[in-house]
């Protein structure tokens, strides 16, 4: 019998300060706009976490354990709960306690540096790690990088610091020659890999709301007669989304809630079953799925472009990693955090000038005026942040 392997990622970033300025180098090295990133995260949490959690506890209540599903919440969303909203953070501790929802092992910091930097990578995955055994009692075995970026070096990486089973996009058009379908082997190693359907996936979270959509509007039981057509083509089906699908992108009168609610019904009702990542990547694997070239789960060619590839965010990356060996002869783990706290992907996202031309959509909106003022706030911090080094003596 195939899986249906759904999970869902919760990740928001920590606001930096739109307003930071040449002027401000060597004088004020606050980076974060506490107020913002507070007043974003009470509006997901009421519009999204919030409601989408207490339909998911009731429904792994209802179903008693037949809905299992995997579950990533990023560092910077774990942190910013503890800060901020400890009941959620406990709302989400006890859909855990289930014992029916895995825990996906990231980094601990939402970025990069598993394309900048294999070391930090590792210190990223075993922060996260203690981050999520101190808040969840969980050791997760499953691994999913931000933003689904993958390729052979990212699952080789992965495998190293002890995870068993990889997600990835599956997207034909990426590069992924391979069924999501199947479960595969990382390119030179033994973890389970596991391919998003891609197409079923962005049912859900791109084009549930569409009134455009031939299809809308999609039922619970329209989707779950899709979900058995494509489990008869291998043993599992995997649904991967960002949980702002359920109330964020598609807010509650779309209808997204009772879709979510009539949800397992519908594909138990068929004679199909809910399988953990875990689950899915136990049956056998048909060999090993090479991926050359980085994908990620973002836009129409599934590339890297809205974190790396233009002159302002290479730019930005290569001073930021540049930075690393500076900040670790410190050995001072206050510069070490904030250092790691400018990694986040979304800031890099900020400065993606295909914002501009309207080609393509961006689910994570950006507090600032345009790339370029993304960059240049970035830049000064980063120049700040240089100068705090060289001034505790630390050569740059």
């Amino acid at each position: 019998m195939s899986a249906i392997c759904f999970t869902l990622t919760v990740h928001t970033p920590v606001r930096l300060r739109t307003d930071y300025s040449f002027f401000e180098i060597g004088k004020d090295h606050r980076y974060r706009d506490e107020g913002a990133s507070r007043a974003w995260l009470e509006g997901i949490i009421a519009r999204c976490w919030q409601p989408a959690v207490q339909v998911l506890s009731d429904l792994v209540r209802r179903h008693e354990g037949k809905f299992r599903f995997g579950l990533a919440i990023s560092g910077p969303s774990l942190r910013l709960m503890r800060q901020h909203a400890p009941q959620t953070l406990e709302a989400f501790r006890r859909l855990l306690a289930t014992g029916h929802v895995e825990l996906i092992g990231e980094t601990s910091h939402h970025s990069l540096a598993a394309l900048h930097s294999p070391k930090e990578f590792a210190a990223q995955v075993a922060l996260y790690r203690k981050q999520v055994k101190e808040s969840f009692d969980a050791s997760p075995t499953v691994f999913r990088n931000t933003e689904l970026i993958y390729s052979d070096a990212v699952g080789r990486l992965a495998e190293e610091a002890g995870f068993k089973t990889v997600l990835a996009e599956g997207f034909a058009g990426a590069g992924n020659a391979r069924s999501p379908q199947q479960v595969w082997q990382v390119a030179g190693g033994q973890a389970r890999l596991l391919l998003r359907h891609a197409w079923l996936s962005e049912d859900l979270a791109n084009r549930f709301s569409d009134r455009s959509w031939q299809e809308h509007p999609l039922s619970a039981q329209k989707y779950a007669a899709w979900l058995q057509t494509a489990s008869t083509e291998g043993p599992a089906v995997n649904v991967f989304a960002d949980i702002r699908a359920l109330g964020e992108w598609n807010n509650k009168d779309s209808g997204i809630f009772d879709f979510l609610w009539h949800f397992p019904e519908s594909v138990l009702g068929r004679g199909l079953a809910f399988g953990t990542p875990s689950e899915a990547a136990a049956e056998a694997s048909s060999g090993p799925a090479q991926v050359p070239i980085a994908t990620s789960w973002a836009g129409p060619e599934r590339d890297l472009t809205p974190w790396m590839g233009n002159p302002l965010q290479d730019s930005a990356l290569q001073y930021l990693y540049d930075l690393e060996k500076p900040v670790f002869r410190t050995k001072d783990e206050d510069l070490i955090e904030t250092w790691r706290g400018l990694q986040d992907a979304d800031y890099f996202d900020w400065m993606c000038t295909r914002r501009l031309t309207g080609g393509t959509p961006y689910r994570q909106p950006s507090p600032f005026a345009s790339p370029y003022d993304a960059y240049v706030a970035f830049i000064n911090m980063l120049n700040d942040f240089r100068e705090v080094l060289k001034s505790g003596g630390v050569r740059v």
